[in-house]
């Protein structure tokens, strides 16, 4: 059995994920702490293990990304500053539900 840890960005933090398979995300096991904090998805593919919420930050896609599971992605951050880049793709599979 894996264990699943979490991924923090601080407040005023930046991080970017580039070319990775990600595992296991569910809960809100990735985020960022407060609205000045983001997280680029970057040529990324991503498996929700279940219900995933992002809820604080910017959350920014760049590339091609990837979601796939059978679960919900929430997304309800007050930050505008999220969003796809240009050029960019997001994939939601058959089986997300993007909220």
């Amino acid at each position: 059995m894996m264990a699943w840890g979490n991924l923090v960005v601080a407040p005023g933090g930046n991080l970017t994920l580039h070319d990775m398979h990600i595992l296991g995300v569910a809960g809100n096991n990735i985020r960022a702490q407060g609205d000045a904090a983001s997280i680029t998805f970057r040529n990324v593919s991503m498996d929700l293990s279940s219900d995933y919420s992002f809820t604080s930050g910017a959350i920014k896609f760049k590339e091609d990304v990837i979601i796939s599971g059978t679960n919900t992605f929430g997304y309800s951050p007050t930050n505008i500053s999220s969003g796809i880049d240009s050029y960019s793709t997001l994939h939601l599979d058959t089986g997300i539900t993007f909220n």
